[in-house]
């Protein structure tokens, strides 16, 4: 999400569901950042060719952000005068949340006496 933006036309691969509220990787030039798909009569754009429109690169597996939150976004962003994108930083989780969990390693002593170290593995969420 880039708040300097407005809203950006993407084609849907086929065989990818995307709906309103989804979280979805979208190519912006050389990068590939986080988006929201909403619902088009709600955030007019311009009419743009369809041979014009890049397809979409993913699909975050998390839950849509449900309508409720998204109106909510929108009366922020307008009661405020600022970016929709901007706002919608603010719902979502941190890029490092939508990752999923990571494996963390530590280390505990195992002996009384000397530095025996051995790893145990977690799982974080």
């Amino acid at each position: 999400m880039n708040a300097a933006l407005r809203p950006l036309d993407y084609r849907v691969p086929e065989g990818m569901h995307v709906e309103p509220g989804s979280v979805v990787v979208a190519p912006l030039g050389p990068r590939q950042l986080l988006g929201v798909a909403w619902e088009a009569e709600r955030l007019p754009s311009e009419e743009v060719g369809d041979n014009r429109l890049r397809p979409l690169a993913g699909l975050v597996d998390v839950a849509p952000i449900a309508a409720p939150l998204r109106r909510l976004a929108e009366w922020t962003a307008d009661y405020y005068l600022a970016p929709l994108a901007s706002v919608l930083r603010m719902v979502m989780p941190s890029s490092a949340a939508l990752d999923g969990p990571r494996q963390l390693i530590e280390y505990r002593p195992t002996g009384t006496s000397g530095i025996t170290i051995s790893p145990l593995e977690l799982e974080t969420e």
